[in-house]
């Protein structure tokens, strides 16, 4: 839980967020962190942080952290996509034509893309509801010390 303490005290410079927001933060950097292709989870987290008004460099900071887990669980979210399309795994051919390699490539990420989806909805609400009960437990009892 020393991480929690330091996330609350790091955001209380920024102008004491309040813990939703702070849950928000947390849970929209790991699920967006954990999108299987190299460039996009920056993007889609600066996205999200200018819609939903969120502080920037704090969803960027949860969205570096994970990027370990994101390159752990490329291969994972391939074979899941590979289960829920039935597909067979993608096998390298002896002598590959680059359309065909290309066609690998982009078949596999499609299905990656397609079981992070099917992970990160309840991955991203458990983490937000959890995140957001303990954080308000937190902020009361410091409340209550004063």
């Amino acid at each position: 839980m020393k991480w929690i303490a330091a996330l609350q005290a790091r955001c209380l410079a920024f102008g004491s967020m309040s813990p939703e927001a702070m849950a928000s933060i947390v849970a929209l950097g790991v699920v967006l962190g954990l999108f299987p292709a190299p460039v996009c989870p920056t993007l889609l987290c600066a996205l999200a942080a200018l819609v939903l008004r969120l502080n920037p460099p704090a969803i960027q900071l949860v969205n570096y952290l994970v990027y370990p887990l994101q390159i752990a669980l490329l291969a994972p979210f391939i074979r899941l996509g590979d289960r829920l399309f039935r597909a067979a795994p993608a096998a390298a051919p002896v002598r590959p034509a680059v359309w065909h390699a290309a066609l690998c490539v982009w078949t596999s990420a499609a299905h990656a893309i397609a079981a992070w989806f099917c992970v990160s909805a309840p991955l991203g609400l458990l983490l937000y509801v959890l995140l957001t009960f303990v954080l308000r437990r937190r902020s009361r009892r410091r409340c209550l010390a004063f």
